[in-house]
């Protein structure tokens, strides 16, 4: 239960805090909090502190990583721009005795940014239920990108997703 209660916890600084604090009751997790809340305390003074979103359910490999790992978002790119987390285990298979902390910049992601932002995210938003067959959702997914268009291919229509055209694959034929 209290494994399952970590995985859930997301949301801002403050509110993660008051979870952690509701559940963490041994004296490891005691010390881990405390450390975890000094870290709080910091991210909180900075001009980001409103943009920061802690999410537990997160998990990054552990024979690299331990303790913290992060990933960073902007407006207007769909996937992680920044990653990156303390691994510690590598230094120790490496024969280092010291700490690491490291990330990654994803460049290529960051071309477009700063452009003038596209009215939609896709061009094609493609609809498809449980009953709809795996090989009509590819094969109208690879049509579509043929012709040059950006395709999502969703069974719900995610919030905040802009598309050019919607096809519903259970209704119509591409």
């Amino acid at each position: 239960n209290k494994i399952k209660a970590f995985a859930e916890i997301y949301g801002d600084l403050e509110g993660v805090m008051a979870r952690l604090s509701e559940i963490c009751d041994g004296k490891a997790e005691k010390n881990a909090l405390s450390e975890f809340s000094e870290l709080c305390k910091l991210l909180s003074k900075t001009e980001y502190k409103d943009r920061i979103r802690v999410d537990f359910s997160v998990i990054n490999n552990m024979s690299y990583y331990n303790g913290v790992v992060f990933k960073g978002f902007l407006n207007g790119i769909c996937e992680r721009v920044l990653s990156g987390g303390c691994y510690d285990p590598l230094m120790k298979r490496m024969g280092r005795k010291s700490s690491a902390i490291g990330f990654a910049l994803y460049v290529d992601l960051l071309e477009s940014f700063g452009n003038e932002a596209a009215d939609y995210d896709v061009d094609v938003l493609l609809l498809y239920s449980e009953k709809t067959e795996a090989e009509k959702v590819l094969d109208a997914k690879r049509a579509l990108v043929a012709e040059g268009k950006t395709v999502s291919a969703q069974r719900a229509i995610p919030d905040k997703l802009r598309y050019k055209e919607k096809i519903d694959l259970d209704k119509e034929e591409i």
